[in-house]
């Protein structure tokens, strides 16, 4: 393989938003990287001009980092993410790895698509002791759960067939792979150290002996500051690892260059999260989407809807209106949610006064730009607010082209004419205010048929005929159809934050559809 490409330059690192390769991919890439053959990569570390006078060491439950978020860069290209999260487990003396990734790429001409899940319990030592995952490997659905018992693991092991249990002897401490950099930092981070420990590999479910050398203390282009390099040897296959003061990796590369990942921001990443899953992009589609136990092929023709949400809490799904009701019981989200229908025709009501707060410009909903303000002449001479509501909706779906797009306000998208679920609500609330018509934008969960579940999106809610309508805009529905489940409103990026813990974790169970119980 060419050098030219030169996938491990800091210029690769900028131009993919300084991604990481968390450990929890480690299980994952197992296939991939005995399908490729390595090449040569330039190599872009010196030694660091002071080394530490003392080996750099963190207890587990003091270190300085929570999570740490990953971008994945495969051969040149970002291809998806990983995260890994660390928080204190019901025991005293017991914590909890959650890790999750995925990858979406091609390879030799066929595209593939991977999702991992994972949480595993584990001592302050980071001995693993109990452990479940879930993997999505193209479409194939494959669970793997157990505990770690005296000389042996057991697992149960769920996939197209009926569960079984599987059995490992087990002659030593036992480690989870999203341990794997966390590892060394436990012992002592020392030039010249060796590491060796038994791993677990939920997929292939089988132990396996990592050796770890910590070789240098080196600075980089490709880095802020200095940092230990480790080499990890799994199965035949080395990763290097660079590991910083605070004991976070903060780049990785394997496969000699072709994987390259760098530590990023976790505000960062999580807001990214959410833009990609509110605007579904389709890479993200396999994590981000929300299972559902039927499958709908005419959402939009559903006219009322009873769903309960598993992962949801008290502070999402808010009644809206007359066309959704929801409430927690026993312990999951329960909303009935109907297709409100339009009123429309004849003088208007006035709008109560409390109602004026959406009226107002904001940066997103940026109804004072001149911009807005001209595309609302447009429809300023309908004979009524519904009308304008069907005319400004056509008009977008004419003018705008629906795309995965991120978008700062609605001026970006008239200036851009593309946009995702949530710049689309930007334009239309924009316009619909310019209007005198009351509109907030609201977020939450509708159904795809292309993605075979709920998605999340963004829409909005207009006040016309004296109540609030939805609408929404991605798919010139007015009123939007019964599947659309209102989780929060807000227009500013920060109000949207609740919802990135929901990514990846809620599960949909329809009770009911126009009025007809879901068998």
């Amino acid at each position: 393989m060419s050098s030219e490409r030169r996938p491990g330059s800091a210029e690769h690192v900028r131009d993919e938003r300084r991604g990481m390769l968390g450990p929890a991919l480690a299980v994952l890439l197992g296939a991939i990287v005995a399908a490729l053959a390595g090449c040569a990569t330039e190599r872009y570390f010196e030694e660091a001009v002071t080394k530490p006078a003392t080996p750099l060491t963190y207890e587990l439950g003091r270190l300085p980092f929570s999570e740490h978020w990953s971008d994945i860069a495969f051969n040149d290209a970002r291809v998806g993410f990983s995260h890994l999260q660390i928080r204190p487990g019901e025991n005293e003396d017991e914590y909890v790895l959650e890790s999750e990734a995925i990858m979406r790429f091609r390879l030799l001409g066929v595209e593939r698509t991977s999702v991992i899940r994972a949480t595993d319990w584990v001592g302050p030592d980071l001995s693993l002791r109990r452990f479940d995952y879930d993997y999505d490997i193209d479409g194939s659905a494959l669970r793997v759960s157990g505990r770690v018992g005296l000389g042996e693991v057991e697992m149960e092991v769920t996939g197209r067939g009926d569960p079984s249990m599987e059995v490992l002897p087990l002659s030593r401490t036992l480690y989870p792979s999203s341990a794997m950099s966390m590892y060394p930092v436990l012992r002592g981070l020392q030039i010249g150290d060796e590491f060796s420990f038994l791993m677990l590999d939920g997929q292939a479910r089988k132990l396996k002996i990592v050796i770890q050398r910590v070789v240098a203390y080196e600075q980089s282009e490709l880095f802020k500051g200095n940092a230990y390099r480790v080499t990890s040897q799994v199965s035949g296959q080395e990763v290097n690892t660079w590991i910083d003061a605070q004991g976070r990796p903060v780049l990785e590369m394997s496969m000699g260059g072709l994987f390259v990942a760098a530590l990023r921001p976790a505000e960062e990443a999580r807001r990214e999260l959410l833009e990609r899953a509110l605007n579904q992009e389709r890479s993200l589609l396999p994590f981000t989407r929300v299972p559902s136990n039927v499958s709908l092929s005419a959402p939009d023709e559903v006219e009322t809807m009873t769903v309960a949400l598993t992962g949801a809490d008290e502070r999402f799904g808010a009644d809206s209106g007359d066309h959704q009701r929801c409430r927690i019981w026993q312990g999951r989200l329960v909303c009935a949610v109907k297709s409100a229908r339009p009123v429309g025709g004849g003088a208007e009501q006035a709008a109560p006064p409390w109602i004026t707060s959406y009226l107002a410009p904001s940066v997103t909903v940026a109804s004072d730009d001149p911009r807005v303000e001209a595309l609302s002449r447009e429809f300023a001479g309908r004979e009524s607010q519904l009308e304008q509501v069907r005319s400004l909706m056509a008009w977008i779906g004419d003018n705008v082209e629906r795309s995965a797009l991120a978008v700062a306000s609605a001026p970006e998208v008239l200036e851009g004419k593309r946009a995702g679920s949530t710049g689309l609500a930007y334009v239309y609330a924009a316009v619909a205010r310019r209007l005198g018509i009351p509109t907030r934008i609201v977020h939450g969960l509708a159904y795809s048929v292309a993605g075979n579940g709920f998605v999340f999106q963004s829409w909005a809610e207009s006040w016309v005929g004296g109540r609030w309508l939805p609408v929404d805009p991605s798919r010139r529905q007015v009123p939007a159809d019964a599947t659309h489940v209102k989780l929060l409103e807000g227009e500013d990026r920060s109000d949207l934050l609740p919802l990135i813990g929901m990514i990846g974790r809620l599960k949909a169970e329809i009770s009911s559809i126009d009025g007809r119980p879901v068998l």
